[in-house]
């Protein structure tokens, strides 16, 4: 299903036109995205676009093709990490473990094996497009600004 496009407003920044957009995306997300041409902005050429995310939902324009493509983001994870005692130099009690400039953190175990556990999170992988077919007709008045001529 293709989107629905309500056009906000339109101005000129400099020598180029901008057109400021809401959308409305359908039941039944195709892969590679949904259709937005430069005419459906009312705009010759698609110079820029942004998207601005809704719902967790993130978003690209793909200027080769001439589509809006939707992603959802990719979970952030933890790392537990095990090294032999033989890379390591520990302390007497065996809960902090220096590295070779002498920055230390604390650790699990005891003898010659330890597990480093970690509390914080790696950052979010690349997000990954919406499934096809994909009902997001709750994504709505998803507000974008394009810039062209």
């Amino acid at each position: 299903m293709s989107l629905g496009i309500a056009i906000k407003g339109h101005s000129i920044v400099g020598n180029v036109r901008q057109t400021i957009a809401a959308v409305n995306f359908g039941t039944s997300y195709p892969t590679g995205g949904e259709p937005l041409s430069a005419r459906n902005l009312a705009l010759g050429v698609v110079d820029n676009l942004q998207v601005f995310p809704k719902n967790g939902y993130m978003f690209e324009y793909d200027y080769t093709n001439s589509k809006l493509k939707a992603y959802y983001p990719t979970a952030a994870h933890g790392h537990n990490t095990s090294v032999g005692a033989t890379a390591i130099v520990a302390g007497a009690d065996n809960t902090i473990i220096k590295n070779a400039a002498g920055d230390g953190i604390e650790v699990a175990g005891t003898g010659t094996s330890f597990t480093v556990a970690t509390s914080s999170l790696v950052g979010a992988q690349a997000g990954t497009e919406v499934p096809n077919t994909t009902n997001l007709s709750a994504l709505t008045n998803v507000r974008i600004v394009a810039m062209g001529v």
